[in-house]
């Protein structure tokens, strides 16, 4: 039986082509129309449009998904986005719906001991409005507060260098 993965926040698809290379069934999710349009045509025409079906929704209307479907959900940098803890909370709700007990959610987000934590505007508790960009900085304690109902694996801070410039993450493996 494939594996059956979501991608959430995908943006235009790196992280799905990757994960379809290792023979996983991948469904990218993500609200922009641009970046669902851009990995559909990066796809088309190879090996990886059989394993990659990507989905243009926005989350936070619903995820348009049975309960216990995925094996696993992963997501880089999707949390970090400005949404409130209570659309952050519905989001992650709705991905514990969507796994199979026992799957897995596997995400990086960026940390309050990243390099632009505390810097600009603050719009609410570790939000931060800096050079135009809002950016939801996580702590392990949000993490936990958060992610109450699931099962936590691994939660790890580390500095990831990302084409010459380094960030803060926290790496978090749940279960269901």
């Amino acid at each position: 039986m494939e594996q059956m993965v979501m991608d959430l926040g995908c943006g235009y698809g790196r992280d799905s082509v990757l994960l379809a290379q290792y023979d996983l069934e991948i469904l990218p999710l993500d609200a922009s129309e641009v970046g669902i349009t851009l990995l559909q045509k990066r796809v088309s025409g190879t090996p990886l449009v059989t394993m990659i079906n990507p989905v243009w929704n926005d989350i936070l209307d619903d995820l348009p998904i049975s309960d216990d479907f995925f094996s696993a959900v992963y997501s880089w940098n999707f949390f970090n986005q400005n949404f409130t803890d209570e659309e952050t909370g519905f989001i992650l709700e709705e991905v514990y719906r969507s796994l199979l007990p026992g799957g897995f959610l596997m995400f990086g987000i960026r940390s309050s001991n990243d390099p632009l934590y505390g810097k600009g505007e603050e719009l609410e508790p570790n939000v931060y409005n800096y050079e135009g960009f809002t950016r939801r900085f996580w702590t392990p304690e949000y993490a936990e507060e958060k992610m109450e109902d699931y099962a936590m694996e691994r939660m790890e801070q580390k500095q990831v260098e990302i084409g010459g410039v380094e960030y803060g993450m926290l790496e978090i493996i749940a279960v269901k």
